[in-house]
């Protein structure tokens, strides 16, 4: 595993001052998951082992923790938490959502399993990087919530190009697309039409469309 640094300080008059941020820090990743396995029943000393063994002094990833950057290690625990915990999670796992590296592998099927977590749900949807496509659009066409539908949609549009987004929606139930499109175009919010970012929300509109042809909307829809 490769750590990289910064090429050049931001101020060389302190670089001087700052040469022990370049050592590079090593875990005993092996050791520390096996304390975490241990401690799988009880949320404090899981979060108290992780906090203090991995030296986290944030609920949230900052370049401090760049060196927790094992892969293998972040895959096993992220699969220790969702196995071992599932009324209540552990605030490692609100780490581990905001961490650059977080397993490919243990995206699918993320935002389901939040769905009775509204802390969780938000934070996969604006940090978890790698989250499957199809999940996003299945997630979208199927709430009702203006704040919620933002966040998908800026997350949608930021991560696939127009014709991932189309080709992902024609295979989605027409369904599920009618209730997106009505909501859209019939809201409730009142904030949510005030909200000057919607713009993205009807961007995602116009792909959906496109996707799914125009005249593939029910009659009330397409009048």
């Amino acid at each position: 595993t490769h750590n990289l640094q910064p090429l050049f300080s931001d101020d060389e008059s302190d670089a001087g001052d700052n040469a022990d941020s370049d050592e590079v820090v090593a875990f005993a990743y092996e050791d520390i998951f096996k304390e975490l396995s241990k401690n799988n029943k009880s949320i404090s000393k899981f979060d108290s082992t992780f906090a203090k063994r991995l030296n986290i002094q944030e609920e949230h990833y900052t370049d401090r923790e760049r060196f927790i950057c094992d892969q293998e290690f972040l895959s096993k625990v992220v699969r220790l938490i969702l196995d071992s915990f599932d009324q209540e999670y552990p605030r490692a796992l609100t780490f581990l959502l905001t961490h650059p590296l977080f397993p490919t592998d243990c995206t699918r099927g993320l935002l389901e399993r939040f769905r009775n977590h509204p802390r969780l749900f938000k934070q996969a949807i604006v940090t978890c990087p790698n989250l499957p496509l199809d999940d996003l659009l299945s997630e979208l066409f199927s709430i009702n919530n203006g704040e919620l539908c933002l966040d998908i949609s800026l997350r949608i549009l930021q991560d696939f190009t127009t014709d991932m987004i189309k080709d992902e929606v024609k295979k989605l139930n027409k369904v599920d697309v009618h209730n997106f499109v009505n909501f859209l175009i019939s809201p409730k919010d009142e904030e949510l039409i005030q909200n000057k970012s919607t713009y993205e929300l009807f961007q995602l509109l116009s792909l959906v469309i496109d996707a799914i042809g125009l005249f593939a909307l029910d009659g009330a829809l397409l009048q």
